[in-house]
């Protein structure tokens, strides 16, 4: 990875670090549900395999988590990120360090339900991919 490419990830970083404290979820998980997830996830099975693609420090794999999902996988790119997000999840979450132009070659089609993809790897907005997997 280009020496760029880093020093882009580690401004993520820090900024992240900034913002953690005021994105503190909501212990109530009606209201976490409501505030926090896309709408669409009410429709999603609670036994659907969720991949969050540039999961920082899991803020969302952690909302997923408190309302119910427990088949979550996260992959980015800042072991800085991943750290913290190994923090904050149990174990049963997995997170996966790796450049996600060369991860996404390697995982085998339809293993998972729900692909999140927010702004990262050029994409213009977050984006919900759905597939048959369970």
């Amino acid at each position: 990875m280009s020496d760029f490419t880093f020093e882009l990830f580690a401004r993520y970083a820090r900024h992240d670090d900034r913002m953690a404290f005021r994105e503190r979820l909501p212990d109530d998980p009606e209201k976490l549900r409501r505030d926090r997830l896309p709408s669409c996830f009410s429709e999603i099975p609670k036994e659907a395999s969720i991949l969050d693609l540039g999961c920082a420090q899991g803020h969302l794999l952690e909302a997923l988590r408190r309302v119910g999902y427990t088949k979550l996988t996260g992959v980015d790119v800042s072991s800085e990120l991943l750290a913290v997000a190994q923090q904050r999840l149990p174990e049963t979450v997995r997170l996966i360090e790796a450049d996600l132009r060369v991860w996404l070659k390697e995982v085998p089609n339809e293993t998972y339900t729900v692909i999140f993809l927010p702004r990262c790897a050029g994409t213009p907005a977050p984006r919900l991919c759905f597939g048959s997997a369970t």
